[in-house]
């Protein structure tokens, strides 16, 4: 059942529903001798990449990794390529800040606006 739900949250995701919930309900019909079980969707809004924001690399090499990564401005945010992008440790540096990588979701708009921080970190 959580698999089934996680793989839910991820599909949602992977289509621009990042605040997509399922919410699972037992329902018991001892007369009957049944089980049921609802789950309740509520998908949110669907959100598209709006401004895309990289510091600390060289033009071509932001763009190259932007190609790669598949993620540009218009098209639906995709919550697997954007962990896919995050796996790139190779090309940032290697530090605990918090704000490397940022997604600002805004509900109004629908708009998920981009920032990959690859700057040294100075929190060390």
């Amino acid at each position: 059942m959580a698999k089934g739900l996680d793989d839910l949250r991820r599909a949602y995701g992977n289509i621009g529903y990042v605040n997509f919930t399922a919410v699972p309900e037992t329902r018991f019909d001892d007369a009957k001798g049944l089980i049921s079980l609802v789950v309740n969707l509520d998908t949110g809004k669907q959100f598209r990449v709006g401004r895309i924001t990289i510091f600390g690399m060289e033009t071509p090499a932001a763009a190259d990794l932007l190609e790669t990564s598949g993620i540009k401005p218009g098209k639906i945010f995709n919550t697997n390529l954007w962990s896919s992008l995050l796996v790139l440790e190779s090309r940032r540096p290697q530090c605990n800040c918090p704000d490397q990588e940022r997604v600002h979701f805004d509900d109004y708009s629908g708009i998920a606006n981009v920032t990959l921080d690859f700057r040294p970190c100075s929190a060390n």
